[in-house]
Protein backbone atom coordinates (compact mmCIF):
# COMPACT_ATOMS: atom_id res chain seq x y z
CA UNK A 1 0.00 0.00 0.00
CA UNK A 2 1.38 3.55 -1.19
CA UNK A 3 1.89 5.95 1.45
CA UNK A 4 0.91 9.53 0.96
CA UNK A 5 2.83 12.26 0.81
CA UNK A 6 3.23 14.24 4.45
CA UNK A 7 1.86 18.00 3.54
CA UNK A 8 4.26 20.09 5.13
CA UNK A 9 2.59 23.42 6.67
CA UNK A 10 5.61 25.53 8.38
CA UNK A 11 5.22 28.79 8.55
CA UNK A 12 1.78 28.91 6.49
CA UNK A 13 0.24 30.15 10.20
CA UNK A 14 2.25 33.34 11.15
CA UNK A 15 1.07 34.93 7.58
CA UNK A 16 -2.54 34.10 8.61
CA UNK A 17 -2.04 35.89 11.61
CA UNK A 18 -1.01 38.57 10.62
CA UNK A 19 -3.51 39.13 8.14
CA UNK A 20 -6.15 38.69 10.99
CA UNK A 21 -4.29 41.13 13.02
CA UNK A 22 -4.06 43.86 10.17
CA UNK A 23 -7.44 43.70 9.94
CA UNK A 24 -8.41 43.99 13.26
CA UNK A 25 -5.98 46.54 13.68
CA UNK A 26 -7.37 48.51 10.98
CA UNK A 27 -10.88 48.02 12.25
CA UNK A 28 -10.10 49.68 15.07
CA UNK A 29 -8.15 52.50 14.02
CA UNK A 30 -11.42 53.28 12.05
CA UNK A 31 -14.06 52.87 15.04
CA UNK A 32 -11.11 55.18 17.15
CA UNK A 33 -11.09 58.21 14.51
CA UNK A 34 -14.95 58.20 14.10
CA UNK A 35 -15.11 57.90 18.11
CA UNK A 36 -12.46 61.07 17.90
CA UNK A 37 -14.29 62.98 15.37
CA UNK A 38 -17.73 62.59 16.80
CA UNK A 39 -16.70 63.80 20.24
CA UNK A 40 -15.00 66.81 18.19
CA UNK A 41 -18.16 67.65 16.51
CA UNK A 42 -20.63 67.09 19.28
CA UNK A 43 -17.72 69.59 21.08
CA UNK A 44 -17.95 72.04 18.58
CA UNK A 45 -22.18 71.75 19.02
CA UNK A 46 -21.84 72.95 22.10
CA UNK A 47 -19.25 75.40 22.32
CA UNK A 48 -21.58 77.14 19.06
CA UNK A 49 -24.69 76.50 21.11
CA UNK A 50 -23.00 78.15 24.13
CA UNK A 51 -21.57 81.19 21.68
CA UNK A 52 -25.26 81.00 19.89
CA UNK A 53 -26.74 81.75 23.70
CA UNK A 54 -23.84 84.28 24.81
CA UNK A 55 -24.55 86.60 21.69
CA UNK A 56 -29.11 86.53 22.58
CA UNK A 57 -28.22 87.44 25.87
CA UNK A 58 -26.26 90.18 24.09
CA UNK A 59 -29.86 90.90 22.17
CA UNK A 60 -31.67 91.31 25.20
CA UNK A 61 -29.02 93.43 27.15
CA UNK A 62 -29.32 95.82 24.15
CA UNK A 63 -33.07 96.11 23.71
CA UNK A 64 -33.16 96.71 27.46
CA UNK A 65 -30.21 99.30 27.56
CA UNK A 66 -31.05 102.50 28.09
CA UNK A 67 -28.74 105.44 26.93
CA UNK A 68 -25.31 103.32 25.54
CA UNK A 69 -24.74 101.76 22.75
CA UNK A 70 -22.10 99.12 23.18
CA UNK A 71 -22.69 96.33 25.66
CA UNK A 72 -20.12 93.78 26.45
CA UNK A 73 -20.35 91.43 29.26
CA UNK A 74 -17.95 87.91 30.44
CA UNK A 75 -20.68 85.36 31.05
CA UNK A 76 -18.48 82.82 32.18
CA UNK A 77 -14.44 81.54 31.85
CA UNK A 78 -13.92 81.87 28.32
CA UNK A 79 -17.83 83.11 27.44
CA UNK A 80 -18.32 86.57 26.23
CA UNK A 81 -20.72 88.76 24.30
CA UNK A 82 -20.18 92.10 22.80
CA UNK A 83 -23.55 94.00 21.24
CA UNK A 84 -23.67 97.01 19.29
CA UNK A 85 -27.02 99.08 19.24
CA UNK A 86 -28.08 101.51 16.24
CA UNK A 87 -30.70 103.38 15.21
CA UNK A 88 -31.91 103.15 11.70
CA UNK A 89 -34.20 105.20 9.72
CA UNK A 90 -33.54 108.87 10.76
CA UNK A 91 -32.05 110.41 7.46
CA UNK A 92 -33.31 111.76 4.51
CA UNK A 93 -34.54 108.35 2.92
CA UNK A 94 -36.21 104.65 4.43
CA UNK A 95 -36.70 101.55 3.38
CA UNK A 96 -38.54 99.42 5.75
CA UNK A 97 -36.36 96.48 6.67
CA UNK A 98 -39.54 94.00 6.61
CA UNK A 99 -41.82 93.50 3.55
CA UNK A 100 -45.37 94.16 3.99
CA UNK A 101 -48.08 91.24 3.39
CA UNK A 102 -51.77 92.38 2.92
CA UNK A 103 -53.88 94.28 4.93
CA UNK A 104 -50.40 94.53 7.28
CA UNK A 105 -50.00 98.18 8.19
CA UNK A 106 -46.64 99.81 8.59
CA UNK A 107 -45.86 103.02 10.71
CA UNK A 108 -43.57 105.77 9.83
CA UNK A 109 -42.93 108.26 12.27
CA UNK A 110 -42.72 111.11 11.47
CA UNK A 111 -42.13 112.69 14.67
CA UNK A 112 -40.23 111.26 17.48
CA UNK A 113 -41.08 108.57 18.70
CA UNK A 114 -41.27 109.15 22.84
CA UNK A 115 -41.17 112.90 22.86
CA UNK A 116 -42.83 114.14 19.73
CA UNK A 117 -40.27 116.70 18.90
CA UNK A 118 -37.50 116.42 16.27
CA UNK A 119 -40.54 116.02 13.85
CA UNK A 120 -40.37 115.86 9.79
CA UNK A 121 -41.21 119.24 8.27
CA UNK A 122 -40.71 119.04 4.81
CA UNK A 123 -43.38 120.13 2.32
CA UNK A 124 -43.78 117.10 0.50
CA UNK A 125 -43.17 112.84 1.26
CA UNK A 126 -42.33 110.44 -1.64
CA UNK A 127 -43.33 107.26 -1.14
CA UNK A 128 -42.14 104.14 -2.90
CA UNK A 129 -43.99 100.84 -3.12
CA UNK A 130 -44.51 97.41 -4.74
CA UNK A 131 -42.02 94.64 -5.71
CA UNK A 132 -40.83 95.19 -9.15
CA UNK A 133 -44.06 93.67 -11.70
CA UNK A 134 -46.64 93.59 -9.45
CA UNK A 135 -49.62 96.24 -8.68
CA UNK A 136 -50.62 96.29 -5.17
CA UNK A 137 -52.94 98.78 -3.69
CA UNK A 138 -52.29 101.15 -0.83
CA UNK A 139 -53.64 103.16 1.57
CA UNK A 140 -51.56 106.46 3.76
CA UNK A 141 -53.03 107.80 6.65
CA UNK A 142 -51.40 110.52 7.98
CA UNK A 143 -51.98 111.79 11.59
CA UNK A 144 -50.93 115.19 12.62
CA UNK A 145 -51.62 117.90 15.00
CA UNK A 146 -53.50 121.24 14.43
CA UNK A 147 -53.30 123.32 17.49
CA UNK A 148 -55.05 121.34 20.18
CA UNK A 149 -56.82 119.07 17.57
CA UNK A 150 -54.91 115.49 15.89
CA UNK A 151 -56.49 114.98 12.63
CA UNK A 152 -55.99 111.95 9.78
CA UNK A 153 -55.99 112.94 6.58
CA UNK A 154 -56.04 109.94 3.84
CA UNK A 155 -54.23 109.30 0.59
CA UNK A 156 -55.25 106.08 -1.63
CA UNK A 157 -53.36 105.00 -4.68
CA UNK A 158 -54.43 101.87 -6.99
CA UNK A 159 -52.32 100.89 -10.20
CA UNK A 160 -54.67 98.47 -11.69
CA UNK A 161 -57.36 100.90 -12.97
CA UNK A 162 -59.47 97.83 -14.47
CA UNK A 163 -59.58 96.36 -11.06
CA UNK A 164 -61.89 98.75 -9.10
CA UNK A 165 -62.67 101.62 -10.83
CA UNK A 166 -65.31 102.96 -8.50
CA UNK A 167 -63.40 102.43 -5.36
CA UNK A 168 -62.29 106.19 -5.76
CA UNK A 169 -58.77 105.46 -5.30
CA UNK A 170 -56.26 107.90 -7.20
CA UNK A 171 -55.35 106.17 -10.64
CA UNK A 172 -52.61 106.75 -12.90
CA UNK A 173 -54.89 108.12 -15.43
CA UNK A 174 -57.59 109.09 -13.20
CA UNK A 175 -59.27 112.04 -12.21
CA UNK A 176 -59.79 111.43 -8.02
CA UNK A 177 -55.67 112.81 -7.26
CA UNK A 178 -55.28 115.61 -5.47
CA UNK A 179 -52.05 116.62 -3.87
CA UNK A 180 -50.22 114.22 -5.19
CA UNK A 181 -47.47 114.13 -8.08
CA UNK A 182 -44.73 112.32 -10.00
CA UNK A 183 -41.88 114.33 -11.53
CA UNK A 184 -42.94 117.13 -13.14
CA UNK A 185 -47.02 115.80 -13.63
CA UNK A 186 -49.97 117.02 -10.96
CA UNK A 187 -52.51 114.79 -9.57
CA UNK A 188 -50.97 111.53 -10.97
CA UNK A 189 -48.33 108.46 -10.12
CA UNK A 190 -45.21 107.12 -11.83
CA UNK A 191 -45.84 103.36 -12.55
CA UNK A 192 -42.55 103.18 -14.41
CA UNK A 193 -39.56 101.19 -12.03
CA UNK A 194 -37.36 103.52 -9.41
CA UNK A 195 -34.44 102.54 -7.27
CA UNK A 196 -33.41 103.73 -4.01
CA UNK A 197 -30.01 102.64 -2.96
CA UNK A 198 -29.94 99.10 -3.48
CA UNK A 199 -33.43 98.47 -3.55
CA UNK A 200 -36.21 98.13 -6.11
CA UNK A 201 -39.52 99.45 -6.70
CA UNK A 202 -43.09 99.66 -9.23
CA UNK A 203 -44.13 103.03 -7.77
CA UNK A 204 -43.32 106.41 -6.68
CA UNK A 205 -45.58 109.07 -5.76
CA UNK A 206 -44.99 112.63 -3.75
CA UNK A 207 -47.68 113.41 -1.46
CA UNK A 208 -47.95 117.41 -1.15
CA UNK A 209 -48.00 117.76 2.34
CA UNK A 210 -48.25 121.36 2.54
CA UNK A 211 -51.09 121.92 0.00
CA UNK A 212 -53.19 118.99 2.09
CA UNK A 213 -52.63 120.65 5.10
CA UNK A 214 -50.56 118.58 6.78
CA UNK A 215 -47.80 120.84 7.84
CA UNK A 216 -47.80 124.49 8.45
CA UNK A 217 -47.89 126.75 10.87
CA UNK A 218 -49.36 125.69 14.13
CA UNK A 219 -49.55 121.88 12.78
CA UNK A 220 -47.67 119.01 13.50
CA UNK A 221 -47.01 116.13 11.57
CA UNK A 222 -47.15 112.93 14.12
CA UNK A 223 -46.52 109.30 12.39
CA UNK A 224 -48.16 107.84 8.79
CA UNK A 225 -49.83 104.78 8.71
CA UNK A 226 -49.01 102.78 5.27
CA UNK A 227 -51.28 99.45 4.23
CA UNK A 228 -51.00 97.36 1.54
CA UNK A 229 -54.24 96.41 -0.51
CA UNK A 230 -54.92 94.11 -3.43
CA UNK A 231 -52.41 91.61 -2.89
CA UNK A 232 -50.97 88.47 -2.06
CA UNK A 233 -47.63 89.07 -2.29
CA UNK A 234 -45.21 90.95 0.62
CA UNK A 235 -44.57 94.32 -0.99
CA UNK A 236 -41.29 96.27 -0.54
CA UNK A 237 -41.65 99.94 0.82
CA UNK A 238 -39.36 102.99 1.07
CA UNK A 239 -39.92 106.82 1.64
CA UNK A 240 -37.54 109.66 1.17
CA UNK A 241 -37.50 113.30 1.81
CA UNK A 242 -38.90 115.35 -0.42
CA UNK A 243 -39.99 119.20 -1.22
CA UNK A 244 -38.10 121.70 1.42
CA UNK A 245 -37.31 121.51 4.45
CA UNK A 246 -34.72 120.91 7.18
CA UNK A 247 -35.85 118.14 9.71
CA UNK A 248 -35.46 114.36 8.40
CA UNK A 249 -37.12 111.52 9.27
CA UNK A 250 -36.88 110.68 13.08
CA UNK A 251 -35.74 107.20 14.49
CA UNK A 252 -37.82 104.55 13.28
CA UNK A 253 -36.51 101.51 15.40
CA UNK A 254 -32.85 100.01 16.80
CA UNK A 255 -30.51 97.19 15.14
CA UNK A 256 -28.73 95.55 17.20
CA UNK A 257 -25.75 93.37 16.42
CA UNK A 258 -24.13 90.63 19.04
CA UNK A 259 -21.59 88.74 18.97
CA UNK A 260 -20.85 85.53 21.32
CA UNK A 261 -18.02 83.96 21.76
CA UNK A 262 -16.02 80.90 23.46
CA UNK A 263 -12.69 79.69 22.77
CA UNK A 264 -13.51 77.47 20.03
CA UNK A 265 -16.31 78.81 18.55
CA UNK A 266 -17.75 82.77 17.78
CA UNK A 267 -21.60 83.22 16.50
CA UNK A 268 -22.74 86.65 15.22
CA UNK A 269 -27.22 87.41 15.61
CA UNK A 270 -28.69 90.66 14.61
CA UNK A 271 -32.43 91.85 15.47
CA UNK A 272 -34.30 95.20 14.19
CA UNK A 273 -36.74 96.12 16.45
CA UNK A 274 -39.11 99.10 15.49
CA UNK A 275 -40.84 101.51 17.91
CA UNK A 276 -43.77 100.25 18.79
CA UNK A 277 -46.87 101.19 17.33
CA UNK A 278 -51.18 100.87 17.12
CA UNK A 279 -52.40 97.23 16.36
CA UNK A 280 -53.81 97.45 12.37
CA UNK A 281 -57.47 98.13 14.21
CA UNK A 282 -56.59 101.76 15.86
CA UNK A 283 -57.27 102.87 11.80
CA UNK A 284 -60.35 102.22 11.69
CA UNK A 285 -61.90 103.67 15.67
CA UNK A 286 -62.58 107.07 16.09
CA UNK A 287 -61.71 108.86 19.27
CA UNK A 288 -62.57 112.22 21.07
CA UNK A 289 -62.25 114.07 23.89
CA UNK A 290 -65.83 115.63 24.18
CA UNK A 291 -69.41 113.70 22.99
CA UNK A 292 -69.79 112.74 19.06
CA UNK A 293 -72.33 114.08 16.81
CA UNK A 294 -73.92 113.25 13.47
Amino acid sequence: MRKLPEIKSSGQALPIIVLIMAVALTIGLAVTSRTITDIEISEQTREAARAFSAAEAGIEEALVGIGETTFKDDLEAGVSYTATKTEIGAGVSYVFPQTSGPDEVRTLWLAEHDTLNGFYDYDELEILWGNVGTDPAIEISLYYQDGSDFKVTKFLFDPNEIRDPENYFCHPNGDNCENVKCGGADNTFCTSEVEMGEARFQYQVILKLADAGVVGAGKTPLFARIRFLYTSEAQKLGVRASGNGVENFPSQGVQVTSVGETEMSTRKVEVVRLHPAPPGIFDFLLYSEINLSK
